[in-house]
């Protein structure tokens, strides 16, 4: 089965708006065109999810396009954003069709308090292990191009919710059942996972500051979506919602639902952490945070852990937009932490030794860095 069908987009339009200290992105991009009966159509990639973890580096934007699109077009001269807009998918530098999904928030309803919880890639992970991330990922069939329902089935496929007496928790809205029920099945034949009866919460979709335009040629119509949108050469461009799961944390439990490639639970352990002890704090601080493992067992363990607090930037983006007690979780926006990550010398070192133009990345190493560092 094919699990990720993605196509390549050549156009599309960034558009940044800057007022008072608030941030608003709205992205513009028109999908590539399909012809019924095609055969070998180069705007297609379809790809089994262990080939394509080999391939996919080479479809993310170039180490230099990115850089010299966000120097010219969203940084002032100070490097500070500012309102723009730019290209940032061409012919020579095209992007794929945006991954969807959402990070969870819990509101927990006996005691006001709100957390975040996020799964966490095993140390073993070919990249960024160790890193919390986001229930998000691509498309798998040509609709979601249109549609973006990606959003919601990678955001339960992710992740399902308990009781702690096993009951399993389902959306008040009923139109994610099937999703659910299919992960579930899947836990239940490959673990000793067992749930004891179900039971309906209220788990809504939130919009963010952000907007993703998409035109389909092929229909004449225009479809928007709002979140928060990122775009970057490491976790390339994604659209994130945010879950809202209102429901008291002492009573819920978390399960991955991700698997490997022959459907095997990854059975990541869910990492959830105070808002109030979260906010404010960057990559590599200090964090507390509450740990849910999945034992041989089909039981869910739950500890306590110092650790870093280390992410990429897919729920940082989301972060920066969320507001908790009044102020963003986190102060910075993910594209300028992304620009001054990726302009740092040994970056572009790394981006010229993988096969980007090393000319390029010279180029920029000499020209624009004093900006941004």
């Amino acid at each position: 089965m094919v699990e990720i069908f993605a196509g390549l987009i050549k156009q599309g339009v960034f558009r940044q708006d800057v007022q008072d200290g608030v941030v608003k992105r709205q992205v513009s991009i028109v999908l590539p065109e399909i012809y019924q009966g095609s055969k070998g159509n180069d705007n297609i990639l379809k790809f089994e999810r262990n080939e394509f973890e080999a391939v996919k580096f080479d479809f993310k934007s170039p180490h230099y396009f990115w850089l010299k699109t966000i120097k010219e077009n969203m940084l002032d001269e100070l490097g500070n954003l500012k309102t723009g807009d730019a290209r940032f998918a061409t012919e020579d530098a095209p992007v794929l069709t945006p991954c969807g999904g959402s990070i969870s928030f819990i509101n927990d309803s006996d005691t006001k308090k709100k957390y975040v919880a996020m799964a966490q890639k095993d140390m073993g992970a070919s990249r960024d292990p160790g890193f919390r991330v986001s229930r998000n990922g691509f498309s798998s069939n040509i609709g979601d191009w249109v549609s973006m329902n990606h959003i919601y089935r990678e955001s339960f496929e992710e992740g399902l919710f308990l009781t702690k007496d096993y009951k399993l928790l389902l959306p008040e809205n009923n139109k994610y059942d099937n999703i659910i029920y299919s992960v579930l099945e899947n836990l239940q034949k490959k673990t000793n996972i067992r749930v004891n009866g179900e039971k309906r919460i209220p788990i809504t979709f939130e919009d963010l500051n952000d907007k993703l335009i998409i035109t389909d040629i092929a229909t004449k119509t225009k479809h928007t979506y709002g979140g928060a949108i990122s775009w970057t050469p490491e976790t390339g461009f994604n659209l994130i919602k945010k879950m809202i799961v209102n429901y008291p944390l002492d009573d819920l439990l978390f399960v991955d639902g991700e698997t490997f490639p022959n459907g095997d639970p990854i059975k990541r352990d869910y990492c959830v952490i105070d808002l109030d002890v979260l906010q404010g704090k960057r990559f590599m601080d200090d964090i507390s945070e509450t740990v849910y493992n999945h034992t041989e067992d089909g039981k869910i363990e739950i500890s306590q852990r110092d650790d870093l607090y280390k992410t990429d930037k897919v729920p940082r983006s989301v972060f920066s937009q969320v507001l908790h007690k009044g102020k963003p979780i986190q102060k910075e926006d993910w594209m300028l932490e992304s620009f001054r990550v990726m302009s740092h010398p040994k970056m572009l070192s790394k981006a010229s030794s993988v096969g980007y133009s090393s000319e390029e990345a010279t180029l920029y190493q000499k020209g624009i860095l004093h900006k941004a560092i």
